[in-house]
């Protein structure tokens, strides 16, 4: 059976009218899936959408797959930019839902706002060493292209939630990304929390996107109450942390901003040589 029938039952079942359909981006899935909500309600095509993604380990054959590319963690445990890791990731399951309007039409229909979508950009790698061999310049450019269409800069933004790939190559390509694109080792700007939420719950799969995009939406909103980041305790060597404004948090820590200005956080979604995403909010 096609995956265009699980979108297809959902919209019989809700009674739900417009565009409905599957986007497949790998960890990326939820976040695509956001980006082409967000056009379609800027550009007047639709006034609603209902953003989910999911990723339910039925059979093994994710196991198997991971496994044969020798990235599952050894030790139970996902380490992002940590000397501790194994070099492999921990599988999990998990559904996220979001529903997305335009801003003027949230606050006049008396919405409860969680958030506001400030910019999204995506892009590919292109031809690279391998899946597990991302392009630099592509996560660059596709953070700074979010950066811009938000409107911010990176002394505006107070928390980035990591892809987090679990292996050192792929977490020493997003921290340099990073770190050039928000001006990370620029320490006379505002210190900037780091954190990712799949040593909390695992790597998701599909719906990894939408679980970093909604632990990003709920930090910001619960008066910039921000979880603890579960790795880098011992960050790895690949990037001086010591000479950036970066700030691993251990425990929930309050988000606090200069002059009382609105909380902005960021997040990367990563695949495997797939469709590289960044979104601002």
């Amino acid at each position: 059976m096609g995956q265009n029938y699980l979108a297809t039952n959902i919209s019989k079942f809700f009674d739900f009218k417009g565009p409905s359909l599957v986007v497949d981006t790998a960890c990326s899935s939820g976040m695509s899936g956001l980006l082409m909500a967000t056009d379609a309600l800027q550009a007047g095509r639709i006034d609603m959408a209902l953003v989910g993604a999911v990723s339910l380990l039925l059979s093994p054959t994710a196991h198997d797959v991971f496994a044969a590319r020798n990235i599952l963690s050894q030790n139970g445990r996902f380490e992002i930019m940590d000397k501790q890791s194994t070099g492999g990731e921990v599988l999990g399951e998990g559904i996220g839902v979001v529903m997305v309007k335009r801003l003027s039409d949230a606050i006049r229909d008396g919405n409860h706002i969680y958030g506001v979508v400030k910019g999204i950009a995506v892009n590919n790698d292109g031809r690279t060493l391998g899946p597990g061999s991302p392009s630099l310049h592509a996560q660059k450019q596709v953070i700074k292209e979010a950066l811009e269409l938000s409107g911010k800069k990176p002394k505006d933004i107070g928390y980035i939630e990591l892809n987090g790939g679990g292996t050192p190559i792929m977490d020493t390509m997003e921290i340099k990304a990073l770190s050039e694109a928000y001006d990370l080792t620029n320490q006379k700007l505002d210190q900037v929390y780091l954190g990712a939420i799949k040593p909390n719950i695992g790597h998701l799969l599909l719906a990894s996107g939408m679980a970093s995009f909604i632990r990003c939406v709920l930090s910001v909103y619960y008066g910039g109450e921000i979880p603890p980041f579960l790795s880098a305790r011992e960050p790895f060597e690949h990037y001086d942390f010591a000479q950036s404004r970066i700030q691993f948090n251990r425990e929930s820590v309050k988000w606090k901003t200069s002059a009382n200005l609105p909380r902005n956080a960021a997040l990367s979604s990563f695949p495997d040589g797939g469709d590289e995403l960044s979104c601002h909010h």
